[in-house]
């Protein structure tokens, strides 16, 4: 059989209660019935103490309930602490969080327009730290806005391309494998900027997500028609429809010859974005590439048209 919780609001009071208020409304009743009998000073006195005492036993458990009736509980504040100075610069768009719980601290960061005169080529805002969870002891001492920095691990025996993430105070995870991981390495390589901070933080969660700056010297245009121009091909896949929507027109690429595919593979800075037509193949690795055109085709792919500069 259930058991069943008698202490609910509908349970009779107890016996000893019930004769109280019996005596509280006799005292009362007499007090008010004496009142009104009663022509002596003296009397009238009496009995108004008497209907006094017999009000107050009366309305006493009434007065205590309403007092010891907890207050509604307030909810706690938001805590967002501003930014360090080495991150507020010219303010960037950052994606607002919906998630409004205590100990959720977020705040877009400001990435800087530029670092050290070069200006700003790709910012992603609100990205995932990989095994954060794992790495990370204290989230409530870290906040939005504080530095990060990336460390490669060659070693790793899971993926030499792994990238470890630090703050001032430790370890924080890993960056996901695939494009910005890519991208890391690829600017980490030719020397280039890279700016990261915390974006936003989820102690409950143990959840961390960082904003990232990429800086380039945008690269000189070509001046003058190119010797031939030409849509790449084996653009289709999803390496590199998201390489492609990185890249932007003006971009100087990459040509390989692939001895395995036989085929010339073009790449732009942040990897694999198709293959070179067969009317450009005739110029070979010894030509300049220049990304002349993006757009996206009705299917909702991104396509890409080269100009060819021959090398004099």
């Amino acid at each position: 059989m259930a058991r069943t919780d008698r202490r609910t609001k509908n349970t009779p009071p107890k016996r000893g209660a019930s004769n109280l208020n019996k005596w509280a409304i006799g005292a009362f009743v007499i007090g008010v019935i004496g009142l009104v009998a009663i022509d002596e000073l003296a009397g009238k006195l009496f009995f108004l103490l008497v209907a006094a005492v017999g009000g107050f036993l009366f309305a006493r458990p009434y007065i205590m309930k309403g007092k010891s009736k907890p207050s509604d509980p307030q909810p706690l504040q938001q805590f967002s602490p501003a930014p360090p100075a080495s991150v507020q610069s010219s303010s960037t768009q950052g994606r607002a969080q919906a998630q409004e719980a205590p100990n959720y601290y977020n705040q877009a960061p400001m990435l800087p327009n530029e670092v050290d005169g070069i200006p700003l080529a790709y910012q992603y805002q609100d990205n995932g730290i990989a095994m954060a969870d794992q790495v990370v002891k204290d989230f409530a001492s870290i906040k939005p806005g504080y530095a990060i920095t990336f460390v490669p691990e060659p070693t790793n025996q899971y993926d030499p391309k792994a990238i470890q993430m630090h703050w001032k105070h430790g370890m924080l995870g890993y960056v996901y494998r695939g494009q910005m991981q890519d991208m890391i390495h690829d600017f980490m390589q030719q020397g280039l900027p890279i700016v990261a901070v915390v974006h936003s933080v989820d102690p409950m969660a143990k959840r961390i997500t960082y904003s990232i700056a990429f800086y380039r010297n945008k690269r000189s245009m070509f001046r003058g028609a190119p010797v031939a121009t030409g849509k790449l091909t084996s653009s289709a896949g999803q390496e590199a429809q998201d390489n492609i929507s990185l890249c932007e027109e003006g971009e100087e690429l990459t040509v390989l010859y692939d001895y395995e595919k036989e085929r010339y593979e073009v790449e732009a800075s942040t990897g694999f974005i198709g293959c070179l037509p067969k009317k450009l193949e005739q110029y070979g690795e010894a030509a300049t590439y220049i990304i002349d055109e993006l757009g996206e085709t009705d299917a909702g792919k991104g396509y890409v048209i080269v100009g060819v500069y021959e090398l004099k």
